[in-house]
């Protein structure tokens, strides 16, 4: 039995000049999670309702990039910590 477990989560996406303009449903493993903080938006971020939140993920095993990998999700601090926070053992980073 495997101890991976996932988490759905509705990514922000941006358009080619890098404004948040709409999300999507996507899964991702609670384990690839290094750390997540409140995101304050901002003037790219107008076309997305709600809260949203930074996730930093773990880097890749292979990588040699300096520059941590990160997601944006339209979800608030609170009721992302909520659900993810029974799951598994995260550090965290208070804005």
């Amino acid at each position: 039995m495997s101890d991976t477990k996932f988490i759905e989560i509705d990514r922000v996406l941006s358009d080619d000049d890098k404004n948040n303009v709409s999300s999507e449903k996507e899964t991702i493993d609670i384990n690839s999670i290094r750390s997540f903080r409140v995101w304050h938006k901002g003037k790219k971020d107008e076309k997305i309702d709600g809260d949203m939140t930074l996730i930093i993920l773990k880097p890749d095993v292979n990588s040699t990039a300096i520059k941590p990998r990160t997601m944006l999700i339209k979800e608030s601090y609170e009721s992302f910590i909520g659900r993810v926070g029974h799951k598994a053992s995260l550090r965290r980073i208070d804005a």
